[in-house]
């Protein structure tokens, strides 16, 4: 004969266990919380505001320099000729250009192209501000995410930026796929 089954009404209390499910649960909280508490600190912390702490608006900062009306439709315009302002940076000159990406070196005989700029009907865009950009964003992150098109966006931007910050600054790193 089997013995009986023990009881829960015995004398002897079981000893109580973590799920394994709720352990594993716990462990990837606790990750997340180290890995990007700083970014759940500012994330957060702009939502309720601290007592004692002065409450303060956003100040729009425009990565750009000019004047700007509030509802330009940025959308309607035409591309319009600039030999004085443009090109905001040389092919030669920036070195994170990729070279499959610099037209120059693989012949393209002229630069007229790098001449233009869009211009909306009615309003004026600024005109971009490196310097402006980089104190609004020190202390803060930025990534861009995306395909080659958005790889050449960020090739450019750097492009745009990278004669003001010094060399013992700079530092570029690639991550994903390879």
């Amino acid at each position: 004969m089997k013995p009986p089954p023990p009881s829960s009404s015995s004398g002897v209390p079981r000893k109580p266990r973590l799920s394994p499910y709720l352990l594993t649960l716990l462990i990837f909280i606790v990750f997340v919380a180290v890995l990007y508490g700083e970014d759940f600190i500012c994330i957060f912390g702009q939502l309720e505001p601290i007592p004692g702490r002065a409450i303060s608006r956003p100040v729009k900062l425009p990565f750009a320099i000019g004047k700007s009306e509030e509802r330009c439709d940025v959308f309607q315009g035409r591309w319009v000729r600039d030999e004085l302002t443009r090109p905001l940076y040389e092919e030669s000159e920036c070195p994170y250009i990729q070279p499959q990406l610099t037209c120059q070196e693989h012949g393209r005989p002229d630069t007229e192209y790098q001449k233009w700029r869009w211009q909306p009907h009615g309003c004026d865009l600024p005109s971009f501000n490196a310097t402006l950009m980089l104190e609004t964003l020190r202390g803060k992150r930025m990534m861009f995410v995306g395909d080659s098109l958005n790889r050449g966006q960020y090739v450019s931007l750097i492009c745009l930026l990278h004669k003001l910050i010094p060399n013992h600054a700079k530092s570029v790193g690639k991550y994903g796929r390879k």
